[in-house]
């Protein structure tokens, strides 16, 4: 009879080994596949780790009573797994603990639901410790978001969780507030420091899209939306056209120019038919002033 369990396998594999004998080995605990034996242990250790732990990520140095290293022993079922050659019966077996199979996203997902559970403690990001684990994650979140390696899905799940990820754009900030300005007032004049309710400096950020257009550095997206806004690129100019069509209203209502002393709009007038004796009135506005009637007895400067 073999003395060694080797040789007891060997007889086995040769398939002369009688049924009682098999069944009696088995009762003693034969283990006849070396190989699935081990990959049992380590799984069973695996599964206790995660049982203890409440997750699947084992230190590199950890090691079992068995001298299992339980992390490379990972690596090595998902390179199986990948490489197609994880047998159909192991695979169930993990995914019935939970197995990741990527291990950076579950480890992303575990401190998200860390993050979550913390905030839900102190009652939101703002009462955050900022010595804790979960702010020093969230760190490293915002600076991965900075870098543009964060993706959108995770971006969105902790906006979900009350985290600003995405810093509103300054930009379009600026350009609703001024829709939302010419909606209200019928034009783009936005006084000098004026401030939208939400305090945004809206005079300043138009200021600062003509300094950039002038300087180039002005995409032509941004620039389309402004001019399909009606943006005047110059506001000397839009002022003076302001007042023209105040003085074209006027006209039309009271069917003269006539207007009382000291009233804004007579001032404007007779600056400009100075600036006409002075030769210093661009000739589309001189003839914009003489088809009001504004320039009649100066028409001979025009050549008419």
């Amino acid at each position: 009879m073999p003395s060694a369990t080797g040789s007891w396998r060997s007889v086995i594999n040769s398939g002369t080994m009688p049924a009682d004998r098999i069944r009696h080995l088995d009762l003693l605990g034969m283990i006849w596949d070396r190989l699935e034996a081990a990959w049992m242990s380590a799984y069973r250790e695996l599964r206790a780790f995660k049982d203890q732990h409440g997750h699947f990520e084992v230190p590199m140095d950890y090691r079992t009573a068995d001298d299992i290293k339980l992390a490379e022993w990972q690596g090595t079922q998902r390179d199986a797994d990948h490489a197609g050659k994880m047998t159909a019966s192991r695979k169930a077996l993990l995914e019935q603990i939970g197995f990741p199979w990527d291990p950076a996203e579950a480890r992303w997902m575990r401190r998200y639901h860390q993050l979550t559970g913390a905030l839900t403690r102190h009652g939101g990001p703002r009462n955050l410790p900022a010595d804790s684990p979960e702010a020093t994650w969230l760190e490293g979140q915002h600076l991965a978001h900075h870098r543009g390696k964060l993706p959108e899905d995770k971006i969105a799940l902790l906006e979900q969780a009350g985290i600003p990820v995405r810093r509103p754009d300054p930009w379009a900030t600026g350009y609703q507030a001024l829709v939302a300005f010419k909606a209200g007032h019928g034009h783009l004049r936005v006084p000098d420091g004026y401030k939208t309710a939400g305090r945004f400096a809206l005079s300043d950020w138009q200021r600062d899209q003509r300094v950039r257009r002038r300087a180039g550095r002005m995409t032509a997206g941004k620039e389309r939306l402004l001019e399909e806004a009606g943006f005047c690129w110059d506001p000397l100019a839009e002022a003076w056209n302001a007042r023209y069509q105040e003085a074209r209203a006027w006209k039309q209502e009271h069917g003269h120019l006539d207007l009382p002393r000291k009233h804004p709009l007579k001032e404007w007038l007779s600056r400009q038919q100075k600036n006409h004796r002075q030769g210093r009135l661009p000739e589309d506005r001189a003839r914009l002033l003489l088809d009001l009637g504004v320039l009649a007895r100066l028409a001979g400067r025009l050549g008419t």
